[in-house]
């Protein structure tokens, strides 16, 4: 946690706000010793403007060892105003002092009903009933999935929790809207079963395939490459030429509860996970704040894009969304693409369900609404 860069004198006054950053480098640089720690304010702070400004300071602070040992040194004393009502909770930096951060869109339940993922997703339908129906052995996901549960009783493929562990290193688990987006097309797709495949098959089909390749689909929309159903995506996570962004929320949250000397936090002997859940509640209700505009990215592609045939495309309207290099394909028509969208994106919490509370045990990881948080409690006073 660092106070506000554009006070650089009296950073300790009571009315200057703290933000988290991360440290980027130590720069041995002996002509100025003033930049020796270089930092950087996270994305998701919510910047007040001052009088006269037009934009957020520069994310980049870079300090001097004497500053930085100063913020080392910071500790609570009786003086400062405690962070919430509970004798519990003693603040580290004054609860007045703490600013904001953002909360992207996506983390809510309700996206817009003009959501680009709406017509994707309406598009993707009739070859993803094609392909579940057809169950191609050969399909990177499906040949995944197949291996997996080939051992494994019939019933873990009804398990929501069995399906989580099939996917290590497959996309994970999808944001709020993005759950909400799914729920028409998992409908239709329900309601699409062939007389071929018994309804409780296609159901575990559905539960497994559809809704993966459905959140691959919002992974390549956000990523703005050709549309399809290929599992080309599935197989790049795997493989690590693609990958999930830093979740920049999460990152913050945990620095600014960390910078707040909990007694929950002290000791095993303090540990109340409702307690925690209450102060955690508390803290996003005073200090974070819901911004429609903010939409970090989610996934990177790390590695080159590898196309593979056949190709199964996703249309939309009359057009069929591919690069030049999927033109060889049986699937795609002679037409030409689409412009792309704005981008979709897709949340990157820890757990199969990232509003819900857990059972946690002091020490390890624990969830909050929003971001996984790591509370390392002592073994001894």
């Amino acid at each position: 946690m660092l106070p506000d860069p554009r006070v650089e004198n009296n950073w300790q006054a009571e009315n200057v706000l703290w933000y988290p950053a991360r440290f980027r480098k130590h720069l041995l640089d002996a002509q100025n010793p003033s930049h020796e720690f270089e930092f950087r304010f996270l994305h998701c702070i919510e910047w007040p403007l001052r009088e006269g400004e037009l934009a957020p300071p520069y994310p980049v602070a870079k300090r001097d060892r004497g500053f930085v040992d100063a913020i080392l040194r910071v500790k609570p004393t009786a003086k400062q105003v405690r962070i919430w009502s509970s004798s519990d909770a003693v603040c580290l930096i004054n609860c007045l002092k703490l600013g904001k951060i953002r909360i992207p869109c996506f983390y809510s339940g309700d996206p817009p009903q003009d959501h680009d993922l709406v017509g994707i997703f309406d598009a993707a339908l009739p070859p993803l009933v094609k392909l579940l129906t057809a169950w191609p052995g050969e399909h990177p996901v499906i040949d995944s999935y197949n291996k997996f549960f080939e051992d494994r009783p019939e019933q873990h493929r009804d398990s929501e929790k069995q399906i989580s562990q099939w996917l290590p290193g497959g996309p994970d688990q999808p944001s709020a809207e993005l759950i909400a987006l799914m729920v028409r097309p998992i409908e239709k797709l329900r309601h699409s079963r062939p007389a071929s495949v018994s309804n409780e098959e296609w159901n575990r089909r559905i539960l497994g395939v559809g809704k993966t390749l459905l959140q691959l689909l919002a992974i390549q929309q956000e990523l703005e490459e050709p549309l399809n159903l290929n599992g080309d995506i599935f197989v790049d996570l795997i493989e690590d030429e693609v990958k999930a962004a830093d979740n920049e929320v999460a990152e913050a949250e945990r620095a600014m509860i960390l910078a707040l000397d909990l007694k929950v936090l002290r000791h095993r002997k303090y540990w109340d996970k409702a307690r925690l859940a209450r102060h955690i509640e508390d803290f996003e209700k005073h200090h974070t704040t819901f911004d429609a505009t903010y939409r970090p990215a989610t996934y990177l592609r790390i590695g080159p894009r590898k196309l593979r045939q056949p190709v199964i495309a996703v249309q939309i309207g009359s057009r069929v969304r591919r690069r030049e290099e999927d033109e060889d394909s049986d699937y795609a028509e002679e037409k030409p693409a689409t412009k792309r969208q704005a981008t979709a994106r897709t949340l990157r919490p820890r757990g199969k369900d990232s509003q819900s509370k857990k059972k946690v045990i002091a020490g390890n990881i624990v969830q909050s609404g929003r971001g996984w948080y790591i509370v390392e409690v002592d073994d001894e006073e």
